[in-house]
């Protein structure tokens, strides 16, 4: 899959780990990718080096270069991951460093702001939360306003991928609003079970 899909293509689709270990995860992950996905970010905010290196490992080296992971950006190297995903913090810690050292880069921004004011060019940019979390329930979506929407996405530069209250409902309408994609969390895992 190339990442520099042009908006008026077929949508990139980006699932998400669920932030917490759940059950059976490892097998749907890689079913996420045999089905319609095209790539699946590994978030998990709490993972150390070696639980993630242990996720890493349970799933299928025949998947390993369509994974982006959030965290210890060393192990893309190890595992020949797609790429990472960072944020604005990561930017503050890391510097430019990640401009250029990886495979693919992606940003999670929640505003056109910030996006305009980005030095560096990821290959993708996550926009949350477009629509209601599905998720997250009290996290509303701040882009409701689809003119101004539509028309930033047609003078962006960037490939934007729509995040937040995903679900197949809003997928004609996020391409006709001009995203490269989308990625969904909440409704692809709000049915499994956290293993405690």
């Amino acid at each position: 899959m190339c990442m520099s899909n042009p908006k008026n293509w077929e949508l990139i689709k980006i699932a998400l780990t669920y932030p917490t270990t759940i059950s059976g995860e490892v097998n749907r992950i890689q079913s996420l990718m045999d089905g319609d996905f095209d790539v699946v970010h590994l978030r998990k905010p709490e993972y150390s080096r070696e639980m993630m290196m242990d996720l890493i490992r349970s799933v299928s080296p025949d998947y390993h270069n369509r994974l982006v992971i959030h965290s210890h950006y060393d192990l893309c190297d190890t595992f020949g991951i797609k790429g990472i995903a960072i944020s604005n913090r990561n930017l503050v810690e890391e510097g430019k460093q990640v401009w250029g050292q990886y495979p693919v880069v992606s940003y999670s921004a929640h505003s056109f702001r910030e996006i305009e004011y980005l030095t560096g060019k990821p290959d993708y940019i996550l926009l949350s939360p477009i629509f209601d979390s599905i998720s997250k329930v009290s996290y509303r979506s701040e882009f409701n306003d689809h003119q101004l929407l539509r028309a930033f996405l047609s003078r962006s530069e960037h490939n934007i991928i729509a995040l937040g209250g995903v679900d197949e409902s809003k997928i004609k309408l996020i391409s006709d609003l001009g995203f490269a994609g989308y990625a969904q969390l909440g409704n692809i895992w709000q049915y499994q079970t956290a293993v405690v």
